[in-house]
């Protein structure tokens, strides 16, 4: 494999009524895409964050997860 690495992910984050931290979601149909990117990403979803935030009158945060480890791997092509 080369190529460019996956060393961030950032996530557009808010607080439910109770405090507790989600990620934000687009929903439409049956579909539910959560607002979570790699570095170059980010100015595409920027738009529906600000939407999101205003539509429910409250703060949303823009979340850095860094430091990747990998927890499993699952290779089809080479089944153990």
């Amino acid at each position: 494999m080369t190529g460019q690495r996956i060393e961030s992910l950032f996530a557009f984050v808010l607080d439910d009524d109770d405090g507790n931290e989600g990620i934000a979601v687009l929903t439409g149909g049956r579909a539910t895409l959560p607002l979570v990117a790699a570095e170059g990403g980010l100015d595409v979803l920027w738009p529906y964050a600000r939407s999101i935030a205003a539509a429910n009158a409250t703060a949303i945060r823009l979340v850095e997860f860094s430091a990747p480890r990998v927890v499993i791997t699952y290779d089809p092509t080479n089944p153990k």
